[in-house]
């Protein structure tokens, strides 16, 4: 799979010599270019379902011009998964960071996720969720690093969530239930508003804890937003 889909790639002495001659802040351009690209594909028709050229086109460029930045479409995969885990992990530390005490941390922790997961480069999360399995072993292993940095920022507030009495038994259960059910609401939310986006957040850190609801959870009509009941991607 180290060939690029439809065309040929140049001899290595070349591409080397001809990427050395290329301003870097030109082609670090071009490179973010593609990288928008693929991953805008790459959502809308899934890994398989886009090509080399239909990505050349997107960021408008020419086919060969792809191999001053990347020597395979799995290349551009691992670019476009590690930019969204880098980016999402960036935005739930933040949210988190000064945040005090086990519930307003858990709380920040669900927030950041969903900030992460729905925010502006929420295609590139979908694309973690669909298509890291289409990288061979060898390029996933430098991306489950980083997943592991993001498992670790979990460990650290749950066993603050745990000593508070907040949850009971084994906190790798618990967060592998919880970032199950967070990542599932890009089945059933789209496009959703950064208030629409706080609402969420509220209601799965409650359902998370199991804690009663004083104000049920309204699922909201419409194109953006929330789906309806009858539409909310149940198993």
């Amino acid at each position: 799979m180290k060939q690029m889909n439809e065309i040929s790639s140049p001899p290595a002495a070349d591409k080397g010599a001809r990427r050395r001659g290329r301003p870097g802040a030109y082609q670090g351009d071009r490179q973010q270019a593609l990288v928008e690209a693929a991953a805008k594909l790459f959502y809308e028709r899934g890994y398989e379902g886009a090509t080399v050229r239909e990505i050349a086109r997107e960021a408008g460029i020419t086919s060969g011009s792809i191999f001053y930045h990347f020597e395979s479409k799995e290349e551009i995969l691992a670019a476009v998964l590690r930019q969204g885990m880098e980016e999402g992990v960036a935005i739930v530390r933040v949210t988190v960071e000064g945040v005090t005490g086990a519930r307003a941390r858990f709380d920040a922790l669900v927030l950041g996720h969903l900030r992460a997961l729905h925010g502006e480069k929420t295609h590139f999360h979908h694309i973690w969720l669909q298509d890291l399995r289409c990288l061979p072993e060898h390029m996933q292993a430098p991306l489950l690093e980083l997943s592991r940095d993001y498992r670790a920022l979990w460990y650290q507030v749950l066993d603050e969530v745990k000593a508070a009495g907040l949850i009971r038994g084994d906190k790798n259960l618990f967060r592998k239930v919880a970032i199950g059910a967070l990542n599932w609401t890009a089945q059933w939310v789209h496009r959703p508003r950064p208030a629409q986006i706080d609402e969420l957040a509220k209601a799965m850190t409650r359902s998370l804890l199991n804690e009663p609801d004083p104000t049920p959870f309204r699922m909201l009509e419409g194109r953006d937003g929330f789906s309806g009941i009858a539409g909310d991607g149940d198993l």
